[in-house]
């Protein structure tokens, strides 16, 4: 703050030096706020502050000065004038003359014109609240989705209840052909092991027993080598079998029955070379129970019942007749009468 003074009062002095030695200046009708804020390459800042009043009057009170000179200082109706002038800062950096000037004419009045200033006064801003007001409620139907857009989305991005049903028919239908292979599988397995299971029992209630009966090696050995095949074959089909077998218990039995073929083959390869014939024929024995033991039970077969005659054709020959129902007598011939009740 002493810097800006001193330099205040040296520009000061200066000023009234030169007001000294030149020609003395009329009273000018301008504030003398003008005057002083008349531009200098000093900071304009410290001539615009309020508060430098005093100094200005410290300075005028020079004994240099000429009388007019702080007459016209200290004259009382021009100190709202400067007041005014130095409190706007506008209005100073309108004078404000890049060249500095220390005696001339002062600046035409045109120059600081109120009306200049009372144009800018309204500010641009007033006018922008409404054109938001009515850009806002121009954009909010845009904010949220119609419902047909909104039904399309819905429609599009999920399956729906349509898809959804085929969705669970298309998926019933696959576990339905799962099953049905599955038990159309299991049932042809079962067929073909009671298929089997016959061939088997065939195969070792006649064709082994025929070969035991042989007396001697030599018989036996001609005998023997069709039912060994056939044996083997069995052998073959029942481990083929116990490979496709739906369960686990199913592909055991197969596989037991298909291992007591191969054992009774190799008893009966030992009895017919002509080994001890005692020990030979109870490992076949033991085989046979075995394998009796491992195969399912035949299923009985029902004999079919004899076909019903038509209506008004007489029954076949060796239908069953219905008991009588007269008493025990026969039926009376066609077209006869029936005879007397027996009165005993």
């Amino acid at each position: 703050m002493r810097r800006p003074a001193v330099a205040l009062l040296v520009l000061l002095t200066l000023a009234a030096c030169g007001d000294g030695g030149g020609p003395e200046s009329l009273p000018s009708p301008r504030p003398s706020a003008e005057r002083t804020t008349s531009p200098r390459p000093t900071d304009t800042r410290d001539t615009a502050d309020p508060t430098r009043t005093p100094d200005r009057t410290r300075g005028t009170a020079d004994p240099t000065r000429t009388p007019d000179r702080t007459r016209e200082t200290a004259e009382p109706d021009r100190t709202p004038d400067r007041t005014e002038a130095t409190a706007e800062p506008d209005r100073t950096r309108e004078t404000a003359d890049p060249t500095p000037t220390l005696a001339g004419p002062p600046p035409p009045p045109a120059a600081t014109t109120p009306p200049a200033a009372a144009t800018t006064q309204p500010p641009p801003a007033a006018t922008t609240p409404p054109l938001t007001a009515a850009a806002t409620p121009a954009q909010e139907p845009t904010t949220g989705p119609t419902p047909s857009a909104a039904a399309a989305t819905t429609d599009s991005g999920g399956f729906g209840i349509l898809g959804w049903v085929l969705l669970f028919v298309v998926l019933g239908l696959v576990a339905a052909f799962l099953l049905i292979n599955r038990s159309r599988r299991a049932a042809a397995w079962r067929t073909e092991a009671a298929t089997l299971t016959a061939q088997t029992r065939t195969a070792t209630d006649l064709r082994v027993p025929s070969v035991l009966a042989q007396r001697g090696p030599a018989e036996r050995s001609l005998s023997w080598p069709p039912v060994r095949d056939e044996l083997a074959l069995l052998a073959t089909r029942w481990a083929d079998l116990a490979t496709r077998a739906p369960e686990t218990a199913s592909q055991a039995a197969a596989a037991q029955v298909a291992g007591i073929l191969q054992d009774l083959i190799a008893a009966m390869d030992a009895l017919v070379i002509g080994g001890d014939e005692r020990a030979m024929r109870t490992e076949v024995t033991v085989a046979l129970d075995a394998l009796t033991a491992a195969l399912p039970p035949p299923v009985p077969v029902t004999p079919a019942p004899p076909p019903s005659p038509s209506p008004g054709q007489p029954p076949p020959p060796n239908a069953a007749q219905p008991p009588p129902r007269n008493g025990g007598q026969p039926p009376p011939p066609s077209g006869g009468q029936p005879p007397p009740p027996y009165a005993g």
